[in-house]
């Protein structure tokens, strides 16, 4: 069997091309731009508040293998490497914004390096080109503004599929298994981040790698010491959990592999349309303005289709297939399982720069007008993080956690929200514990008479107003009677009990 072609690609050079200066400042410059304004805007509920909470009790107990929420919480939704990366990054810069927002930014920069770093395999006409296009897509742009896995998630996922690019160029090295154990190892963190979603490149790689190289080259790109290596990086945390709490594995594999999947139990947009209520949007919106070039492009393409039934097809050569391969497959999963939501499809948007760039492999952007209109769209977007600081002041906790400090006279031990999405954020503003109580019997949380037994000083609860009524009807302590000591909105109001 002979071997097949290998990508087209430039000799040998460094990861940038041109003067070692240049690259420097366009590195830092990028830095500059990851990191503009991370801290500028107070976390947002529920998602940041969730994690950094979740990283800050682990610093506060010193157990860094089981992740909670509060003391009688538990929380497995995740596996813990954002988590970890979070409580690093707190632990080093102290308690501020910005350092919550360090892993998210620092996984953009290397995001944004490792598709420069593929580009001179997948585009190498301009390599740099489909860094630049992954930097201005407004939807990963704002997520490395966010304290989420999806960001961390995308990067190991780019580490991964880097590793498997430079493994299937080097065909007929003898030391090429090294970058199959880079994937295999990356793809470990990536499973440590999220879970199964971070191994759904791997569909790409088995279906382009069984077309193009043959069940050889697919067992070569399966090597056992890659997979044993994926197994301790990826699974020693679940291992870890699950041995100690059994119970874990149903959980694991029933509610948080198949529940995602099949059912609709997380009640995420899993309506049989509600992929297409998400995800189309978050692809138009989200790639803006590349995409409206690319699709200018598709259209004049089948155009010609139409006009030429004997123009020629589109191409097939390896860096296509595989790009279409690692696009398109994991999007079809996104569709058919039934919990999502937008960020979901950030690790979609690295094969998505790629595939673009090849499409201005011909169009020379860094000169004239061009070269104007792309730094005023980075500018535009650098912006947007200043403009975010003055939105979403219901989900802003730091406008929230400066209520309570203004507004309860003492500094709160417990926070409990009654019949209301609590907000863990508040951790990291009081370092206070957050709690959330149903009127009603309701599973998985503690009822606001079960808490109200339990006789705890220093507590504030927080109700919607429309729920008011329920809580006054709520016997506090023998002796004592509820105190409303103010709100943060007209929703929004805080109460206490105290000695009548």
């Amino acid at each position: 069997m002979s071997q097949p072609a290998a990508p087209t690609s430039l000799p040998e050079r460094n990861l940038f091309s041109g003067a070692s200066a240049k690259t420097a400042l366009l590195i830092l410059l990028l830095f500059i731009y990851a990191f503009f304004g991370q801290g500028w805007r107070g976390l947002w509920k529920p998602d940041e508040g969730r994690y950094t909470c979740v990283a800050l009790n682990m610093l506060d107990t010193g157990d860094w293998i089981y992740p909670q929420l509060n003391d009688e919480r538990p929380h497995f939704t995740k596996p813990p490497l954002t988590y970890w990366s979070i409580a690093a990054s707190v632990l080093v810069f102290g308690r501020h914004e910005w350092a919550a927002r360090i892993p998210s930014a620092l996984a953009f920069v290397g995001t944004v390096l490792l598709i420069a770093a593929m580009g001179r395999r997948l585009c190498p006409r301009k390599p740099r080109l489909a860094a630049l296009i992954y930097a201005s897509f407004p939807l990963v742009y704002v997520a490395a503004n966010l304290v989420t896995t999806d960001t961390l998630l995308t990067f190991w996922e780019a580490l991964a599929m880097f590793g498997f690019v430079e493994w299937w160029h080097r065909r007929g090295e003898r030391n090429r298994i090294r970058w199959a154990i880079l994937m295999w190892i990356a793809f470990g963190f990536a499973f440590l981040t999220k879970g199964p979603p971070g191994l759904l490149p791997l569909i790409a790689i088995v279906a382009f790698t069984g077309r193009r190289g043959g069940r050889r080259e697919l067992a070569s790109v399966f090597a056992w010491s890659g997979i044993l290596l994926f197994l301790l990086v990826g699974t020693c945390w679940y291992v870890a959990v699950c041995v100690s709490k059994p119970e874990l594995v149903g959980y694991f594999f029933g509610s948080e592999f198949y529940g995602r999947i099949v059912t609709g139990e997380q009640h995420r947009n899993s309506e049989w349309y509600g992929a297409f209520v998400i995800y189309i949007p978050v692809l138009l919106a989200g790639a803006l303005p590349w995409n409206l070039i690319l699709m200018k492009k598709i259209y004049t393409y089948l155009k010609l289709r139409l006009a030429r039934s004997n123009s020629p097809a589109l191409s097939t050569e390896d860096a296509a297939l595989l790009l279409a391969l690692w696009f398109l497959l994991p999007l079809a999963v996104f569709f058919i399982a039934r919990s999502r939501l937008p960020l979901y499809l950030v690790p979609l948007f690295v094969p998505l720069s790629l595939i673009i760039a090849r499409q201005f492999e011909g169009i020379e952007l860094a000169r004239g007008y061009r070269r104007y209109l792309v730094v005023a769209w980075l500018a535009i977007l650098a912006a947007s993080r200043i403009a975010s600081a003055g939105f979403g002041a219901e989900k802003n906790t730091f406008a929230l956690a400066d209520a309570i400090r203004r507004q309860v006279p003492w500094m709160p031990k417990e926070i409990v929200f009654v019949e209301s999405l609590p907000d863990y954020g508040l951790k990291f503003y009081l370092d206070t514990e957050v709690e959330a109580v149903s009127i009603k019997q309701e599973p998985d949380l503690e009822t606001l008479a079960q808490e109200l037994s339990a006789h705890e000083s220093g507590q504030v609860f927080i109700v919607n107003k429309k729920y008011e009524h329920k809580l006054l009807r709520s016997a506090p302590p023998a002796g004592c009677k509820w105190v409303k000591l103010g709100g943060a909105n007209e929703k929004t109001i805080f109460y206490a009990y105290q000695r009548a």
